[in-house]
């Protein structure tokens, strides 16, 4: 409202008309009668001092109490004069603060308003000659409060949708909550000191010292709290320039910057722009983001386009409370992509602040953090996240001079060849132009035969002396304009631009044999050293790069599985094998994986319940014992063992007292239990390993006859291992002491499940069940 809008002006001059209207008439009303000036002179007094001094409230705005001394004059005295002692008292607040005229004057005539319609409403409710309690009475008095809050809320949400374009709904429903403070505050102790008022006028000033106490007292808890909140700002300073001051790494700082920011400042998006000049233009790089889809993505435009631009150009910092993606939209001669990106990016982001990364004079980008709360970010703030920025800054500046040494180091300190970091730069760019001008470039990996037996007979020296020779004799062996590096290790590659595979398969050949027929002198126990080679060809092999090194690298694998110290040219079988060992070992590793954090998940939910652990062990191992019984597949009877494992992890977000109790639970206390499946399905289902437990998980409470829960399912409805679970289950929590009751008996045990069979347990689940118990009972006895 800095700048006042046509709409905005013309409502503040009618809401002041209005006012001054209602306040000339009731002023002039024949029914006014002559008042004491003094009882009138103290309210005002003091209704001043409740508007300058409200009550300070942490992270909202101060509470004003001055309406339960305007509630008890209206009472004391009637409309007109409370009417003059609001008109005054705020008017007289507003320029004590130093409030512009035109919020002045709009305070003033919405409280005017308010309590004018609000007493009219009184005058025709209230009944002189009932009881001052009487129920009509007191309806009048809330229907009387009510309305004063509904008609001052209504004019501020009015005059806010106007001067900030907002809708005058959302504006009304965001502060409907005043209107419990006005009921169960302003009006019964408004009573109160309007009753007490009549008995004893001196009760103003006594209602000022508790008022006043709970100001300081309030004053100092604001003051605590917020010194408490710099000192864990200062510690995550202290934090962050620890760990930024000792990374080299570009990406490593930028995260550690963006975790700080999010500890921080309260936001949605957290993100570090990035700016470098070339040929005339600026090119932004959204180089760390806690938004995945868009993190790394490098943008251009002129230095010209776009407001964005200002912050790391001009070196300081600015919040915005606006809508933040209508300034991505001035930046022109972007892609299409990009801009879908930006605008995902910025979808309904409402306040943001940014903040210049600059080493002196040189910018090298800014620091954004965006919230949906609108007018959400301070002075304060800023300076805070300028204050981080600029820790920051030194660490990026750290970061680029690190990279540009390492630029420096292309060779491999050992071996004299190009390293690993050049062969990968030195690799997309022979790709790339090959694409570009559809010409075969082909790769070799290859590396050194039992490498590690060497090094563990006779040392690590020898081991490097090793690969010394073999590097001389592959920079041998190679084409003039081949390029050759250690990849790693033992491992090397070899680029062959414009090679065919046959040609490829020359040099492989050629390097194979001259390393065969070498004589390593410094080996004369040893034998003979050999290397074992793959090779894979672009377009033939491989779309790309990384498709190409892996290629590459089946082809060398292949060779070693098939007795080393040969060359092997990739193709579609050595694809299609690599695959298949891959998944398979991966599909093993997952299952172990899997089930090893099931167990000790389900170990820590025995002990937290009070019981041992291995209880939920032995009730997976009935479970899968049931589930190969009834011939469910050998893959899914992998899933529901583990889901029976984790059937109860809901109960985490159960307190452990809960879990605990003695005695029956109340309503309350069944329903929160109950939450457990539901909860632990959604729990598990947020890990991809766990997607096909999750659902078991989240009906074993379900019963057969649909009377079970979270959702009621019936029959076969019901996953059977989530039906297979509710039986196991329920017969082992019976064999066991509970606060609630003993354990059961055996044979008890299994008649309940035979009386829950049909209804709350599955029959044919049941039927197996007991089957299985029964053959464990006679093998034991058996000779």
């Amino acid at each position: 409202m800095n700048l006042l809008s046509r709409g905005v002006r013309w409502y503040i001059f009618v809401a002041g008309l209005a006012a001054g209207s209602f306040l000339f008439y009731f002023t002039v009303h024949p029914s006014v009668q002559n008042f004491s000036v003094w009882p009138l002179l103290s309210f005002l007094a003091f209704s001043l001092f409740f508007e300058i001094l409200p009550l300070p409230a942490a992270d909202r705005n101060p509470v004003r109490v001055s309406g339960i001394l305007y509630f008890a004059a209206f009472l004391l005295f009637g409309l007109t004069p409370l009417l003059w002692i609001v008109f005054l008292a705020v008017t007289l607040s507003e320029i004590l603060q130093g409030r512009v005229w035109y919020r002045a004057i709009f305070n003033v005539s919405q409280l005017i308003l308010a309590y004018s319609i609000g007493g009219i409403i009184y005058s025709l409710l209230y009944s002189p000659v009932g009881s001052l309690w009487s129920f009509g009475n007191v309806v009048s008095f809330i229907v009387t409060t009510s309305t004063i809050f509904a008609v001052s809320h209504f004019l501020l949400s009015g005059i806010i949708s106007l001067s900030e374009h907002r809708d005058f709904l959302s504006v009304w429903k965001g502060r409907l909550e005043g209107i419990f403070f006005h009921l169960f505050v302003n009006l019964p102790i408004g009573v109160l000191v309007a009753l007490i008022y009549r008995l004893e006028p001196g009760i103003l000033l006594v209602f000022v010292f508790p008022f006043a106490i709970a100001h300081y007292a309030l004053r100092v808890q604001n003051t605590n709290r917020e010194l408490d909140k710099k000192i864990r700002e200062l510690s995550l300073l202290f934090e962050a320039s620890h760990y930024l001051g000792t990374s080299l790494s570009l990406k490593r700082a930028l995260q550690v910057l963006l975790d700080v920011v999010e500890r921080i400042i309260p936001c949605e998006r957290a993100q570090v722009f990035l700016l470098n000049a070339e040929d005339g233009e600026v090119l932004l790089s959204l180089s760390a983001s806690n938004q995945p889809f868009i993190a790394g993505r490098e943008l251009k435009w002129k230095q010209s386009e776009g407001a964005i631009l200002v912050v790391p150009q001009k070196g300081y910092g600015m919040i915005v409370d606006d809508s933040i993606g209508k300034r991505w939209r001035a930046v022109r001669a972007w892609d299409p992509e990009a801009m879908v990106l930006l605008e995902k990016l910025y979808a309904n982001q409402e306040s943001s602040m940014n903040v210049p990364l600059q080493l002196g004079d040189r910018p090298l980008g800014f620091l954004e953090v965006t919230s949906p709360n609108r007018r959400l970010y301070t002075e304060e703030d800023l300076k805070l996240l300028s204050t981080l920025a600029n820790v920051a800054a030194v660490a990026i500046q750290n970061a680029y001079l690190y990279e540009d040494t390492l630029g420096f180091a292309t060779k491999d300190g050992l071996t004299g060849l190009y390293n690993h970091r050049l062969l990968q730069e030195l690799l997309d760019k022979e790709v790339a132009k090959a694409s570009r001008e559809r010409f075969e470039i082909s790769f070799i990996l290859f590396d050194i035969d039992h490498f590690k037996k060497f090094n563990d007979q006779y040392g690590h020296r020898t081991g490097d002396l090793i690969l010394k020779e073999i590097a001389r004799i592959a920079e041998k062996c190679i084409r003039e304009g081949d390029i050759v590096a250690r990849y790693g290790g033992e491992e090397f590659g070899i680029i062959l631009p414009h090679t065919s595979k046959a040609m490829a398969l020359e040099v492989a050949e050629r390097l194979r044999k001259s390393v065969e027929n070498a004589d390593f002198a410094f080996l004369p126990q040893v034998g003979r050293v050999t290397i074992s080679l793959g090779i894979a060809c672009l377009p033939h092999d491989a779309g790309d790069k990384p498709s190409l090194i892996e290629a590459a690298d089946s082809a060398l694998y292949f060779a070693k599985s098939l007795g080393r110290n040969q060359v092997i040219s990739f193709t579609r079988k050595i694809k299609a094998r690599s695959e298949r060992e891959r998944i398979l070992g991966v599909e093993r590793l997952q299952s172990f994986l899997m089930l090893k954090i099931a167990r000790m998940l389900a170990n820590f939910l025995d002990v937290r319940e009070g019981g041992s652990p291995g209880r939920t062990v032995k009730v997976a191992t009935w479970v899968t014992k049931v589930a190969k019984k009834m011939k469910v597949p050998l893959e899914e009877i992998s899933v529901v063992r583990i889901a029976a494992l984790l059937h109860d992890l809901g109960k985490i977000a159960v307190g452990k007292k809960l879990l605990r109790k003695r005695g029956p639970l109340s309503q309350e206390e069944r329903d929160a239990v109950r939450l457990h499946p539901e909860i632990g399905g959604t729990l598990v289902g947020q890990f991809p390993i766990f997607q096909r437990v999750s659902a078991i998980i989240a009906q074993h409470q379900e019963h057969y006859d649909g009377k079970g829960y979270p959702v009621g399912l019936s029959g076969s409805d019901i996953h059977l291992g989530a039906r297979i679970i509710s039986v196991v289950d329920a017969y082992f929590s019976m064999l066991e002491d509970h606060a609630f009751r003993k354990a059961f008996s055996l044979e008890k045990a299994k008649a309940e499940l035979e009386k829950g069979s049909g209804t709350q347990f599955d029959p044919d689940v049941v039927k197996v069940f007991l089957e299985l118990l029964n053959d464990e009972v006679r093998e034991k006895v058996s000779p």
